[in-house]
């Protein structure tokens, strides 16, 4: 399916799940949605079609994700997503978590920092992973900067917005290092299941 047609589905049973709580008396604050890991559908640079239709790393492309026109297709992909939820009405969404050290340290920054701070994301840690512990506390730090005046890592600039949802260390409220979980329905942790596709 089309992102198009996944956001209007998924907005659908929203919206009659809303309804239907509302309707017994229960207040619904926010909508939310999950996601699967974003490695598995927002940096499909990293990803190709062999000759029977199916999908395997590619090396020489796993270093092309580290290039600015790679970063540039990820933020594409978030503005869109965000218009697309924006216009549903749906409040918050998690990307699901970075299984990815690199991905830790260079997409989850880029995930927080998208405005108005609809997206939140997640790193898998897990117990003895040091690799992935190290690049979920280079990520804490590298939020926690962005949006500040003089920060030197202040890729807001480059998404559209002003960066308010970050200044001050308020992005790191969009983030977390979690271990151990499937599904999981607290944000910024929130994540549905993997299945190599955009699954909401």
């Amino acid at each position: 399916l089309q992102l198009s047609s996944k956001i209007d589905q998924c907005s659908d049973a929203l919206r009659q799940l809303e309804s239907s709580l509302t309707i017994a008396g229960y207040e619904v604050q926010t909508v939310r949605v999950a996601t699967n890991p974003f490695g598995e559908w927002l940096t499909t640079d990293t990803i190709e079609e062999d000759g029977g239709g199916s999908k395997r790393e590619n090396p020489s492309l796993q270093k092309k994700a580290k290039t600015e026109s790679s970063r540039d297709k990820i933020i594409a992909r978030l503005q869109t997503l965000n218009t697309l939820l924006s216009t549903k009405d749906i409040q918050f969404c998690s990307l699901g978590p970075s299984m990815n050290p690199e991905h830790t340290t260079q997409i989850c920054p880029l995930i927080v920092s998208v405005h108005p701070g609809r997206f939140s994301c997640s790193a898998n840690v897990h117990a003895g992973d040091l690799d992935a512990a190290r690049a979920a506390a280079q990520c804490i730090q590298r939020i926690s900067t962005l949006g500040d005046d003089g920060g030197k890592d202040n890729i807001v600039e480059n998404i559209v917005g002003d960066g308010s949802h970050v200044v001050g260390g308020l992005g790191n409220f969009r983030f977390c290092a979690a271990s151990c979980v499937e599904t999981v329905p607290f944000f910024p942790g929130a994540r549905a299941p993997s299945d190599q596709t955009n699954t909401i």
